[in-house]
């Protein structure tokens, strides 16, 4: 099992926002994984198992899919890979992966790497961690399954692996002396029909990113405890306590007198501003749908879900299959796409049949920013109230 290091590529756009998160989280516990970080570590294992314990590369890769089901089934009994998970996660993301390792030749590569910037104290695992064909690109590659959708462009992880990967004494020999650029892609099949985001670097532009991150690493070092606010909040195991956010000095096994009164009144503020933050979202969302115009968000359609595009057609369809039970694709409705595929693969027939009768639906527009992949949405009341105005 690999080492687990103060300064690693996940906390690495922390450290470099806020030095303080070490000082101010040395006294607090880790939380217990949640459910998604379990599920991320399964995915990732599957992805780990694929690629050092099958041969499965080539370049049909529909050819290798049952034998993958049935092995990840089978062999890897801690992570309980499901089917659903290797149809909607496992097999997009291989799919990805030997796309991204064909296009630039990779013959040689490593999975999991563990790899160093400082010895025992700034480093980490690699997904995967490929040379280009012509020795002139090295690739890093990191897998996100959660639904949140992250960019490689400036991607502060991407880099100080990059950084850990050129550094490293143990791969001098696998990189060699002739990278130019560093390709980071992070493999993520969320759903929303991109499964890969790609960015590149040349070598001054890393260079200038290590001077960024040893200066952060080694004030945090030097005990930082002044914080600051921002995005990189999200996960810090101090952000509950944190005097930036909430006013609440460093958490101790037991907390001053003070510092409950001032949490506990952080505490009776959480409804008012959840009333507050809703009420901001439903507005903004209300104006984006009049074709009002919001600097930096834009209104987009949420994540289409897949349904039956005709219930009769498929009924039909299915009374024509000897080997499915019209009872058994009922529950009180017509079960989903998703439900049926996988009966049709329980019964031995094949789920391609489906496809002609599916189709995706939106079920409705979202804010997002306006870095967001998805296009652009047309807002529904502002075509009602132009077609009002034209009737």
């Amino acid at each position: 099992m690999a080492k687990h290091l103060t300064f690693g590529g996940s906390t690495m756009n922390r450290t470099l926002h806020c030095p303080a998160w070490v000082n101010l989280s040395k006294d607090i516990p880790p939380p217990p994984a949640s459910d998604f970080a379990m599920d991320g570590t399964r995915k990732h294992e599957a992805m780990e198992y694929i690629y050092k314990e099958t041969n499965a590369t080539g370049e049909d890769l529909n050819d290798y899919r049952d034998s993958l089901e049935s092995m990840i089934g089978t062999s890897m009994e801690s992570s309980h890979v499901s089917v659903e998970d290797f149809d909607n996660a496992i097999y997009p993301a291989w799919v990805a992966m030997e796309e991204l390792l064909n296009e630039y030749g990779v013959d040689n590569l490593l999975v999991e790497p563990f790899v160093e910037l400082i010895p025992d104290v700034a480093g980490g695992s690699i997904d995967m961690l490929a040379l280009s064909e012509d020795g002139t690109k090295l690739i890093i590659a990191d897998y996100k399954f959660g639904h949140r959708t992250v960019h490689a462009e400036e991607n502060a992880q991407m880099m100080f692996y990059a950084l850990c990967a050129l550094s490293d004494p143990k791969l001098k020999k696998f990189v060699g002396k002739k990278v130019e650029h560093v390709i980071m892609a992070i493999i993520q099949p969320n759903g929303d029909g991109n499964d890969i985001d790609v960015w590149g670097a040349d070598i001054e532009r890393l260079n200038d990113f290590k001077e960024q991150a040893l200066a952060a690493i080694e004030v945090s070092q030097q005990g930082a405890d002044t914080p600051n606010a921002g995005s990189h909040c999200r996960y810090c195991p101090a952000h509950a306590v944190c005097p930036a956010k909430t006013g609440v000095a460093q958490q101790a096994l037991r907390l001053p007198t003070a510092q409950v009164e001032a949490l506990n009144e952080a505490l009776g503020l959480i409804p008012e501003l959840e009333d507050w933050i809703k009420a901001v979202r439903k507005t903004a969302y209300e104006a984006l749908e009049r074709g009002v115009q919001l600097e930096g968000y834009k209104l987009v359609n949420k994540r289409p879900s897949r349904v039956w595009a005709d219930e009769q057609e498929i009924i039909k369809a299915l009374a024509k299959e000897k080997n499915v039970l019209i009872s058994d694709a009922y529950e009180r409705k017509l079960k989903s796409p998703a439900q049926m595929e996988k009966l049709f693969k329980q019964i031995g027939v094949d789920p391609e049949k489906l496809s002609d009768y599916i189709v995706s639906v939106s079920s409705g527009t979202t804010i997002a920013p306006v870095s967001d992949k998805r296009p652009d949405a047309t807002p529904t009341l502002a075509l009602q109230a132009l077609a009002d105005r034209l009737a």
